[in-house]
């Protein structure tokens, strides 16, 4: 049995100088010494410490937050194995505040599994029970892959301390058969452990000595130094009760061999205990009180008023710490959603103003529209104007033509009757010609206005048929305008030839 812890330990220690000699990968170091730091656990405490301390210091220097959390548990499982659980405490805790931050669910489920054993082994078995069925309820839910025998046992041992046996039976059941599925050698002596337990307080020792004698046989095996003194001190003190003495001085001899190897305070202190009965078995009443003195010092150690007020003030400063996080959390939401007011309110005075510029854009287009509506209606009653004149210009030609007429007929008058005819056409055409200039020069006037109008059309926008119209529109009106021009330039050649 030395010799395989021996070997074990041998190899771990090559492991060690292995990992050293390699050049690898900072983060990967890390989490090899951690491991190597919990494989220790079992072992050597002291040295699992000083492996976990190095790792956390690389962690450090990293700024590696997954080493990080994972040494500190390491460290904490350290001090939990030596049965300082103020310090145990204090480093899953800040364990746990890591792997929360990180969402780290599996790290944060062991972190709750952890403190959950420092709460039983403090024997506040409520306390440590909630922080099981947290620890299980996070695997079942986010880490289904994850297989949940160990909770199941930590469950099964405080349903057990809580006399509540049915419930202790059915975890441990679960647990033995999840172990022997997977072949987890160190979940199935727990289980075994843990049944014996239950049929040592049913008053069944033999079948009590059954289980513990499993849970032994696979603790040398595996060399778990924890478990064989734990086994062997639960054998010792069922073999104090079945009156075989002998066999109980052997096992519990050697659970106290072990425990203070390994530095497991908690199992010497229930050690002693049982060797202060052995020995009052016996007769011993010396060896008796000696032992019970042991058992009553290490008790004090593991179990004052100062540590437990220290450990409560450590959970409080965390559960502070937590709210404090929450309550920062909690502003950093309303902030965000003060922001986010604030940017609903920017889009919304943005999305007013382009509606604004719309609607003006909008009007005025509309009031273009609507000019040009009126210039059409002007131009059109324009037109009219000038069709007017022109059917009253064709009526005096008809008239013109007519006199004209007259005069030929006249012409075949007498040569009196055509000089005295030629005097009233004379003066008549002097009539008719000042009428046409003064008509002329009339003309002039709202031909200027129409050009006007036609230009100012011009100048707006247009589409292409609409251009086209304007253009004939203004061609014909200059085409107008020169006649008129001629006419009154004859006009005034008449007028410059009779003077």
């Amino acid at each position: 049995m030395h010799h395989n812890i021996s070997a074990q330990s041998r190899i771990i220690d090559s492991l060690e100088s292995e990992i050293a000699k390699i050049d690898l990968e900072d983060t990967l170091t890390i989490n090899l010494r951690n491991e190597l730091a919990f494989q220790y656990l079992s072992l050597n405490p002291v040295k699992a410490r000083a492996l976990a301390q190095n790792a956390l210091e690389q962690g450090l220097q990293r700024k590696f937050n997954q080493g990080i959390a994972r040494s500190y548990n390491v460290l904490g499982g350290s001090y939990w194995a030596e049965g300082r659980y103020d310090l145990g405490l204090e480093f899953y805790l800040k364990s746990l505040r890591i792997y929360e931050t990180i969402d780290d669910k599996k790290g944060i489920a062991i972190c709750f599994n952890n403190i959950g054993e420092i709460f039983k082994k403090q024997k506040n078995y409520k306390e440590a029970l909630e922080n099981h069925l947290k620890s299980l309820e996070i695997k079942e839910q986010y880490l289904p892959h994850l297989n949940p025998v160990m909770s199941y046992i930590n469950i099964g041992e405080l349903y057990l301390n809580l006399k509540d046996l049915s419930k202790a039976v059915d975890f441990f059941e679960r647990a033995l058969t999840i172990s022997r599925q997977s072949n987890n050698q160190t979940a199935m002596a727990y289980a075994y452990n843990g049944l014996g337990d239950i049929y040592q307080l049913k008053g069944q020792l033999k079948v009590a000595i059954k289980f513990y004698k499993n849970a032994l046989k696979i603790r040398e095996k595996i060399s778990d130094k924890r478990g064989e003194a734990s086994s062997n001190n639960s054998l010792g003190q069922l073999h104090i009760k079945s009156n075989n003495l002998a066999q109980s001085e052997y096992h519990l001899k050697r659970a106290l061999a072990i425990s203070k190897e390994i530095g497991a305070s908690d199992i010497s202190m229930t050690n002693y205990l049982y060797l202060s009965k052995l020995d009052s078995a016996k007769g011993d009443m010396q060896g008796a009180l000696e032992h019970y003195k042991e058992y009553a010092s290490l008790k004090d150690q593991l179990f004052n008023i100062g540590q437990t007020e220290k450990m409560a003030n450590i959970k409080a400063a965390y559960e502070m710490d937590a709210k404090e996080k929450e309550n920062e959390l909690l502003k950093q939401q309303q902030h965000a959603s003060e922001l986010e007011i604030k940017l609903k309110n920017s889009i919304l005075y943005t999305v007013s103003i382009i509606l604004i510029l719309a609607l003006s854009l909008v009007l005025v287009l509309f009031v273009q529209k609507r000019q040009k509506h009126i210039a059409h209606s002007l131009l059109l009653e324009k037109n009219k104007e000038i069709q007017s004149q022109k059917d009253e210009i064709n009526a005096q030609a008809e008239e013109l033509q007519s006199l004209n007429e007259t005069l030929v007929a006249l012409n075949q008058t007498l040569e009196e009757k055509i000089q005295k005819r030629t005097a009233q056409l004379e003066v008549q055409n002097n009539q008719l010609t000042e009428y046409a200039f003064i008509n002329a020069h009339k003309l002039r006037g709202p031909l200027a206005s129409i050009l006007g109008l036609v230009n100012i059309i011009e100048t707006s926008k247009l589409e292409d048929q609409e251009k086209q119209i304007v253009e004939y529109l203004k061609l014909s009106a200059e085409e107008l305008d020169e006649v008129i021009k001629n006419i009154r330039s004859i006009l005034e050649q008449e007028g410059h030839t009779k003077k």
